[in-house]
């Protein structure tokens, strides 16, 4: 495997981890990791510009291109809109990265194989991908994050200073 194939292999692992960070994590580092999940995508585009071009000019109704070009333009979409749209659109994103997942495991299994041919620290790596599935899974336990909405402050929705609206 070419050393552009294992910077290739770790972006999409760290890309999915953030993603699945920004899916479970809310209030204040919810902004953050969104952003940083925003920057990931834009560098993975450009790492496959070239091919992203050749397979949407050869396969423009192929299921792969419509997939990938659908998860696009969610995630832009999740930078402009709030609310319950922006809730539904994080919901679609990851059933469709799941869809994704689902479509490329083959190929995942054979670039995860590539990266790592010692099958010992194919299992370590493996085994702490794992704890950290988990530890980002379980951060709302453990993470004491108020409610604020994206980062723009202030009390929660339904709430002014003194407490609920109309019990002051």
């Amino acid at each position: 495997m070419k050393n552009r194939g294992k910077w290739n292999t770790v972006l999409d692992i760290v890309l999915f981890l953030v993603m699945l960070a920004v899916f479970c994590i809310k209030g204040q580092y919810h902004e953050s990791l969104a952003y940083t999940v925003g920057a990931l995508v834009a560098l993975h585009i450009g790492l496959h510009w070239k091919q992203f071009t050749v397979m949407i000019k050869k396969n423009i109704g192929n299921k792969n291109v419509i997939l990938d070009i659908l998860m696009f333009l969610a995630m832009l979409a999740l930078f402009i809109i709030e609310g319950g749209v922006h809730e539904t659109l994080a919901w679609t994103i990851g059933l469709l990265s799941l869809v994704h997942i689902v479509w490329h495991w083959k190929q995942f299994k054979i670039m995860y194989c590539q990266l790592l041919p010692d099958t010992y620290y194919r299992y370590l790596v493996g085994a702490l991908t794992v704890v950290l599935l988990a530890a980002v899974l379980t951060a709302p336990t453990y993470l004491t994050i108020g409610k604020t909405g994206h980062g723009h402050g202030g009390p929660s929705p339904g709430f002014a200073a003194g407490g609920p609206r109309g019990h002051h």
